[in-house]
């Protein structure tokens, strides 16, 4: 099986869904292995420290804006924002030029950034050996065993790191190992650009609703334009055809950017925040991967929509696929997008 993302994102043999759908059929029971106890998480997630703040400093220089301080403590630990009511806290300080995060946080976005990439890489092969569902696995398991444990870790103190999911470090023994730490700071990247960009642009914690609302498509947009850089989609490659390299490094951007909303609305759905503090998050994404400009076949198109399947609609049939023209990853992918709006937005929106 393929677990480099980069080769999922150049193998393009479908140049259309025609139909296909995949569907995640077992409920859950207990897992084989056992989890593993651990004191905490910031145990978990010290080993990477020196890798994050190497690729903040370097995202930093490369964005060219003024020197911002990461803090990375524990939860309870940073007095101020009004998202201290979770444990995982990414937020940016503007009286302190400082962007802050929680071990906790962390931790969360490790567990979901491995569901993405387990979870991507069994539809990717599974829909091109014409497969209708995935098979009922530990490994499997352990993908969607992760989108909870990151959900709960908003609030909940864990103990027990969760079974078939590898602890992070700088030095992977797998290569499945190796991209889940790259894909975890490539979306970390995200994360901590868009509040590197709140302090670039001049937001202040004390601005009106509907001024924080527009501040987070605001920093969101800017956080999308340093990742994508010039990088453009290949207009004149024919579906199904090999893009280039720049495009498949546009591609890689794109889905790291895209795990990273898709953890934001694991947090926003477990903590049931409201879109008057936040914009709902389907109209985030949208507006994010417009950014990018993703082709119609796009790989990270494909992962990412599996994924939120996979989180919110495992049994379900979707719409996609009854007309066989219209069946490619980008309108896999708006459906996702409407499916997070459906389950997620607000009664009345």
């Amino acid at each position: 099986m393929i677990f480099d993302i980069s080769d999922l994102l150049r193998y393009r043999r479908l140049s259309q869904f025609r139909g296909i759908m995949i569907k995640v059929s077992f409920h859950f029971g207990r897992p084989v292995k056992p989890n593993i106890p651990i004191k905490n998480l910031t145990i978990v997630m010290k080993p990477l420290e020196a890798q994050i703040r190497k690729m903040f400093l370097e995202s930093q220089l490369k964005a060219d804006v003024s020197v911002v301080e990461l803090v990375i403590g524990e939860p309870g630990q940073f007095a101020s924002g009004n998202l201290n009511v979770a444990r995982t806290v990414f937020e940016a300080v503007p009286s302190l030029q400082q962007v802050r995060v929680t071990w906790d946080g962390l931790a969360s976005l490790w567990l979901a950034t491995f569901a993405v990439l387990r979870l991507g890489s069994r539809s990717f092969h599974a829909r091109r050996n014409g497969q209708s569902s995935l098979p009922e696995d530990d490994d499997l398991k352990a993908a969607i065993k992760a989108i909870e444990i990151s959900q709960l870790l908003t609030k909940t103190e864990l103990r027990e790191w969760p079974a078939g999911v590898p602890f992070p470090t700088p030095t992977p023994a797998t290569d499945e190992e190796d991209q889940v730490r790259r894909l975890f700071l490539g979306s970390l990247d995200f994360i901590l650009s868009h509040e590197r960009a709140h302090l670039f642009l001049g937001h202040q914690a004390t601005d009106t609703v509907d001024i924080m609302k527009a501040n987070e498509f605001a920093a969101d947009k800017q956080a999308a334009v340093w990742l994508k850089g010039m990088r453009q989609a290949d207009p004149n490659r024919s579906a199904g055809a090999t893009p280039t390299s720049e495009e498949l490094e546009l591609e890689g951007w794109a889905l790291r950017a895209g795990i990273a909303l898709i953890w934001i609305a694991l947090f926003e759905h477990h903590n049931g925040q409201s879109s008057s503090d936040h914009p709902e998050i389907s109209t985030r994404f949208d507006k994010v991967l417009q950014i990018f400009g993703l082709s119609d076949d796009s790989g990270a198109s494909e992962i990412l929509s599996d994924t939120i399947k996979a989180w919110l609609d495992r049994l379900g049939d979707w719409d996609l696929g009854k007309d066989p023209a219209k069946a490619t990853a980008r309108a896999a992918l708006d459906e996702a997008v409407w499916i997070l709006h459906s389950r997620l937005a607000p009664t009345g929106s």
